[in-house]
């Protein structure tokens, strides 16, 4: 008895561990042959002018710690590059296609150094005529990620929707509801979620905007705990025995709720450039787990 019970258990565990991979292949084949596409219509496009991003990025609780004694704060590093044409499609729906490439490093944790490449296409919808008409829009797209910490590497997969309006001169708003699904090597980082956010932002200045955000996200995240906790891997769908923050750490991916909120302040440098300082804090509750995050960032934004 004891031994056909170790054969089923073994005969699943392989099962469930093809099925992770096929899907991971899945994933990853789907997000080149997005690649492949853009590159081909980039041969057709005349205007694939790339946005640069560079940011700097504080976080008090980089491991996303209940207990004091795990909140790990870090600098973060990093770089986003998009490169996008337009394709107008009659006088109100227009057809968007963009590159993305992004980088990452943690000066104190060298595991964490990864990177980004991957697509994505959009479509928008005016509703009328003006400046202050409505705008719809839907994205979908994908990136293959690349991290020292091997079991991060993967294939991840987002739908956007988003509905936004400018009120007036100073005024404009917008609501984005995003459905995300990551496949990584190690189980722990995999993760699904919706997120929801609204956005107010008011023009200080013709050359400075103050935006107001807010946010809530349902889904899987992971945390840390230096020592090991029998309620939290009760609930936790996948752990792992780490040191990526220099000291040997449990992280546990667990389903969980956060309410969080932003606030930034953008100031043009010149015509094609522009300096953002942003304050973020959130929330997550996930019972037994509960933390707070707080990150304060500046960032370089260059449109060549």
């Amino acid at each position: 008895m004891k031994l056909h019970l170790v054969a089923t258990t073994t005969a699943v565990s392989r099962t469930v561990l093809g099925f992770r991979a096929r899907a991971l292949r899945l994933v990853r084949a789907a997000g080149l042959v997005c690649l492949a596409g853009f590159s081909t219509l980039t041969s057709r496009a005349d205007d694939w002018a790339p946005n640069l991003t560079v940011h700097a990025t504080w976080h008090d609780n980089a491991s996303n710690a209940e207990s004091s004694a795990d909140q790990i704060d870090s600098l973060a590093l990093g770089t986003d590059i998009l490169s996008s044409q337009r394709y107008k499609l009659g006088n109100q729906d227009v057809f968007q296609l963009t590159g993305h490439f992004a980088g990452e490093w943690w000066p104190r944790y060298a595991d964490l150094l990864g990177g980004a490449v991957g697509a994505r296409a959009a479509w928008l919808h005016t509703f009328g005529a003006g400046n202050l008409a409505p705008v719809v829009s839907a994205e979908i797209g994908g990136d293959l990620f690349e991290s020292r910490e091997s079991g991060r590497r993967g294939a991840a997969a987002a739908l956007t929707l988003a509905l936004r309006k400018r009120f007036n001169d100073q005024w404009r708003g917008a609501i984005t509801q995003q459905f995300d699904r990551r496949y990584a090597r190690a189980a722990v980082f995999d993760q699904e979620a919706t997120e929801t956010t609204i956005e107010l932002s008011y023009d200080l200045t013709d050359v400075a905007r103050l935006t107001l955000g807010a946010w809530y996200r349902d889904g899987d995240v992971v945390t840390y705990s230096g020592n090991p906790r029998g309620e939290v891997a009760a609930i936790a769908s996948a752990q792992r025995e780490l040191d990526t923050f220099g000291r040997p750490m449990t992280a546990y991916s667990v389903d969980a709720r956060t309410w969080g909120a932003k606030v930034s302040v953008v100031r043009a440098l010149d015509e094609s450039s522009a300096i953002i300082a942003s304050y973020a804090w959130s929330s997550t509750e996930g019972k037994p787990v509960q933390f707070m995050n707080q990150r304060l960032s500046i960032a370089i934004v260059t449109q060549f």
